[in-house]
C-alpha cells in the first residue's frame, strides 16, 4: 500500500501544471456545488416563510357591525381549506395604523377608529387553496374588498425553480469539466510512465497494483480540492452574512450547528473523491490497457 502512494504522490509532483489545473477546476466546481446547495436551502426557507405568511384579507364596510364580522369568520372556519383566521377590529386597524406612522404626526391627526373598516386575515392549509377563497370571498356582498398578493408569492416560487434549474446544469458542466480535467491529466501520467508500467508487467505485477496508483492519484485531486473549497466558504460566508441578513429580516432560518458544519464539509469531501476517483478511472479503463 506505501509503495502505490509513492507512485502516486511522485506522478502528481512530476505533473505539477497539470496537478494545478485539475485542482484549481475541481476547486471552482466543489464550491459552486457548494453555493447551489446554499443558495438553494436559503430559498426554501424564504419561499416556507413565504407560503407560511400568505395570506387572504377581506375588509368588511366601516359601518359593518362586529356580530356580522364574526358571524362570517365562523362560517369561515368550517371550511376544510382554512388553516386559521384572524379577526382585525377598527381599534386593531387603528393601533397598526399609529404604529405604522408614529413618526409622523401629521397623518395621526383626526384619525379615529370610525374610518377603518373590520377585517378578516385568512390562512390556508395549502397556499394553492388560496386563489379559490380568494374567488369565493369577492362574491360575498358584505365585503367591500379582498387583497391577495399571490403574484409575491408564484413570482419567487418561479424564482426557486429557475435556480435549481440553472445552477443543477451549471453543476452538470463544471463536473463533467473537471472528471475532463483529470481524465487528461492522468491520461499524460499513464502514458509518461509507460516505460515503468512495461517493467512492472514483466516482473509480474496485478493489475491493480499497476492501476491503483493513478485511481489514488485523482482521489488525492478530489480530497484536495475538496478542503481547499471548504475553506474558501469558512472564510468567505462569516464575511458576506452580515452584509446579506439585513435582506432577509423577518425570516426565520434553522440554526448551524458545528455538526452541521462538519456533515457539510464531509459531504464536500466525499463529492471530491467521487469526482476524482471517476475521472481516474476513466482514463485508466481508456489508456492502461492492462
Amino acid at each position: 500500500m506505501g509503495k502505490i502512494f509513492k507512485r502516486a504522490f511522485i506522478s502528481i509532483r512530476r505533473h505539477g501544471g497539470l496537478t494545478l489545473a485539475s485542482v484549481v477546476m475541481m476547486s471552482t466546481t466543489i464550491l459552486a456545488i457548494s453555493l447551489f446547495v446554499i443558495t438553494a436551502w436559503v430559498s426554501n426557507v424564504v419561499l416556507q416563510n413565504l407560503e407560511a405568511k400568505a395570506e387572504i384579507t377581506a375588509f368588511f364596510s366601516p359601518d359593518s357591525k362586529e356580530d356580522a364580522v364574526l358571524s362570517a369568520k365562523k362560517a369561515l372556519e368550517s371550511n376544510s381549506r382554512v388553516l386559521g383566521i384572524k379577526y382585525v377590529s377598527k381599534d386593531d386597524a387603528l393601533k397598526s395604523y399609529q404604529d405604522q406612522h408614529q413618526t409622523e404626526p401629521t397623518l395621526l391627526e383626526n384619525i379615529t377608529a370610525n374610518i377603518f373598516p373590520p377585517s378578516l386575515e385568512i390562512r390556508a392549509k395549502d397556499i394553492n387553496d388560496l386563489p379559490s377563497i380568494y374567488e369565493e370571498l369577492k362574491t360575498q356582498p358584505q365585503i367591500e374588498d379582498v387583497v391577495f398578493y399571490k403574484d409575491v408569492v408564484e413570482t419567487f416560487q418561479s424564482w426557486v425553480k429557475a435556480i435549481r434549474i440553472g445552477g443543477l446544469s451549471l453543476i452538470g458542466f463544471l463536473g463533467f469539466v473537471s472528471m475532463l480535467m483529470i481524465f487528461l491529466t492522468l491520461s499524460i501520467s499513464i502514458h509518461a510512465s509507460a516505460s515503468e508500467i512495461d517493467i512492472l508487467k514483466l516482473i509480474g505485477a496485478t493489475k491493480g497494483y499497476v492501476r491503483s496508483p493513478f485511481i489514488v492519484q485523482g482521489i488525492v485531486y478530489g480530497t484536495v480540492s475538496a478542503l481547499i473549497a471548504a475553506l474558501i466558504l469558512t472564510i468567505v460566508l462569516p464575511l458576506s452574512i452580515p452584509k446579506i441578513a439585513p435582506i432577509f429580516q423577518g425570516i426565520d432560518f434553522p440554526s448551524l450547528s458545528y455538526v452541521t458544519i462538519g456533515i457539510a464539509v464531509a459531504g464536500e469531501v466525499f463529492l471530491g473523491m467521487v469526482l476524482g476517483a471517476l475521472g481516474s478511472l476513466l482514463a485508466v479503463r481508456r489508456y492502461l490497457r492492462y
